[in-house]
């Protein structure tokens, strides 16, 4: 529990919560293939649920977190401003933010 702020909640994009970010980073393929099938299990029981599902922004391409929140001091101290980064459009028209390749 973040006793700061009282709550026990858990930050971070989908993908890097089932392991796809640190899977990439160690190049650890077994690793990445299981944590692919944890992230697309998870989307699929979601449409179990009921109510209606939600796929967050950054979510159907496998978004890594963005740790650029650390930068901003208004937003350094609240891991909850982890998620998917605010893309600006580049000149040609494309995102200016590209998720690495493994």
């Amino acid at each position: 529990m973040r006793c700061r702020l009282g709550d026990a909640r858990l930050c971070g994009t989908t993908a890097s919560l089932c392991g796809i970010e640190s899977a990439r980073q160690e190049e650890t393929y077994e690793k990445l293939d299981r944590a692919l099938r944890l992230d697309l299990t998870l989307h699929a029981c979601m449409f179990t649920l009921s109510g209606i599902p939600v796929l967050y922004a950054g979510d159907e391409i496998g978004q890594e977190n963005d740790y650029g929140y650390h930068d901003d001091p208004m937003k350094a101290a609240d891991s909850n401003a982890r998620g998917p980064p605010v893309s600006e459009p580049a000149a040609d028209g494309e995102s200016a933010r590209r998720a690495p390749r493994l």
